[in-house]
């Protein structure tokens, strides 16, 4: 059944999927094209009202916000870039895999002046085409303000390794007075669920599906309004080894238990979310 999912879909490998191979040899990166291309329409022309807060499915665990008053991106990492860069304010990254950031990235992130927030550094700033690009260093428990949008960093672990250990950067991201205070808590590669603690009661919690996460306890423990789970179809992993399906996600889905299952949600690429903030 997996390998039917996979037929005609690229080998793995990141340069090779996203910025090497051709739209019209592989179905999936057509798709993904196509994909961006409705989320790069949207975001430009969506007009975000108060009370309200707008988030899109980009790739992967990739996500554009778009409030009242900002656009920022999340872990995005997408072979045209380019041109979605110039309508981001800023951007986030959880960690330093280059599903979530890469050097493609930065090229283009630099090109249009993005400021982006990280839990770690570059050796040495990026430059490109005349242009530098750097990260701008969090440290764990760091507060970041940028205009009404207060975002707050945590370190977890990734896995299990030693290597893994604190190097994700998670955050909870309030998205200001003009939402409703709208919270966004996205995690990356999050591996731990004790590890994962948030201030205010979220709306959305975005974590991997399958990185040895216990979802369970996790969606327990943060009891967001809406658990979403992403990291599917991620095509630079292994085939049958790191690249989860749409399936793996339902399939992690209908074991939670204990929960309104309209309350857990999976976007595919390019799906637009719009959440009205319920007060009082």
């Amino acid at each position: 059944k997996k390998i039917e999912l996979f037929k005609n879909h690229p080998p793995s490998r990141l340069n090779i999927t996203l910025y090497g191979a051709s739209e019209e040899t592989y179905e999936a990166l057509c798709g993904d094209r196509k994909a961006f291309d409705k989320v790069l329409k949207e975001v430009k022309a969506t007009k975000v009202a108060d009370g309200k807060v707008v988030l899109w499915n980009v790739y992967n665990m990739g996500y554009v916000v778009k409030t009242p008053a900002h656009t920022f991106g999340i872990d995005i990492v997408q072979k045209h870039l380019d041109q979605l860069a110039p309508e981001l304010d800023f951007t986030l990254v959880t960690h330093n895999h280059g599903d979530h950031n890469n050097a493609h990235a930065r090229n283009e992130l630099a090109l249009a002046g993005v400021r982006t927030y990280a839990g770690f550094r570059l050796d040495k700033p990026h430059e490109y085409q005349g242009k530098v690009f750097d990260l701008q260093y969090v440290e764990e428990k760091d507060m970041i303000q940028i205009g009404e949008i207060s975002i707050r960093c945590t370190r977890v672990d990734h896995n299990k390794s030693e290597a893994g250990k604190k190097f994700v950067t998670t955050y909870e991201i309030d998205c200001g007075a003009s939402t409703g205070n709208a919270v966004i808590f996205h995690t990356g590669d999050a591996h731990n669920y004790e590890q994962l603690e948030v201030a205010q009661k979220p709306d959305f919690f975005i974590f991997h599906l399958s990185v040895g996460l216990n979802i369970q306890k996790a969606i327990d423990k943060i009891d967001p309004n809406y658990a979403v789970f992403a990291h599917v179809w991620e095509m630079g992993h292994e085939v049958l080894k790191w690249r989860w399906t749409i399936d793996d996600a339902t399939t992690r889905m209908d074991a939670i238990e204990g929960r309104d299952p309209s309350s857990l949600l999976c976007p595919c690429w390019g799906e637009k979310m719009v959440y009205t903030k319920k007060t009082g």
